[in-house]
């Protein structure tokens, strides 16, 4: 016998026993959007964003004003600070969390990861369709800044980066916040 089952006799004068109400929860499950048709949907686990992106010369400066003394810093480090990629086929991307598609067409402009160091990572080319955008693709609805960074550590954590996935969504997040 275990302790309680000793105990139980006892406790049972010493309690009040109530009745269980069972309650039933119907629980609608969203079934997962079609792709948009002539888009490749992307599994960012086993692919890399270079073989979707080229690199382009940007024809203006990208890092102005506030951000020029970083640029420099960029500079001797050999960081070209006046890049941007355009996609070179139509690509999109499945959120789990969202139940929704995000769609990057091809000839599209991004700067990479802005103000940092443009890593291999599909992360930043659909956080800045979401931003640049503020709407999902499939179903299109609108994306508010949140759930724009939200994806981005949602690819991240795919991706098996688990520290910058922080550091990116709440740069990400605070970084709209004040620009928007």
């Amino acid at each position: 016998y275990s302790f309680c089952t000793l105990l139980a006799p006892f406790l049972h004068k010493h309690t009040k026993m109530t009745e269980v109400q069972q309650e039933t929860v119907e629980v609608t499950v969203e079934a997962k959007p079609t792709p948009t048709e002539g888009y490749l949907e992307i599994d960012v686990t086993n692919d890399s964003i270079w073989n979707y992106v080229k690199v382009i010369e940007s024809p203006t400066p990208l890092w102005t004003g506030f951000w020029w003394p970083f640029a420099q810093i960029g500079k001797l480090f050999n960081y070209d600070v006046n890049v941007l990629y355009e996609t070179t086929q139509n690509i999109t991307y499945y959120s789990k969390k969202y139940n929704k598609y995000i769609d990057v067409a091809k000839g599209g402009e991004y700067d990479g990861a802005t103000y940092a160091i443009d890593i291999d990572s599909f992360a930043w080319v659909f956080h800045d369709k979401l931003c640049n955008t503020g709407k999902f693709s499939n179903p299109e609805t609108p994306c508010t800044n949140w759930e724009a960074s939200d994806v981005l550590y949602e690819i991240l954590d795919a991706e098996g980066r688990y520290v910058r996935k922080h550091t990116w969504f709440w740069a990400t997040y605070s970084y709209r916040s004040i620009v928007n």
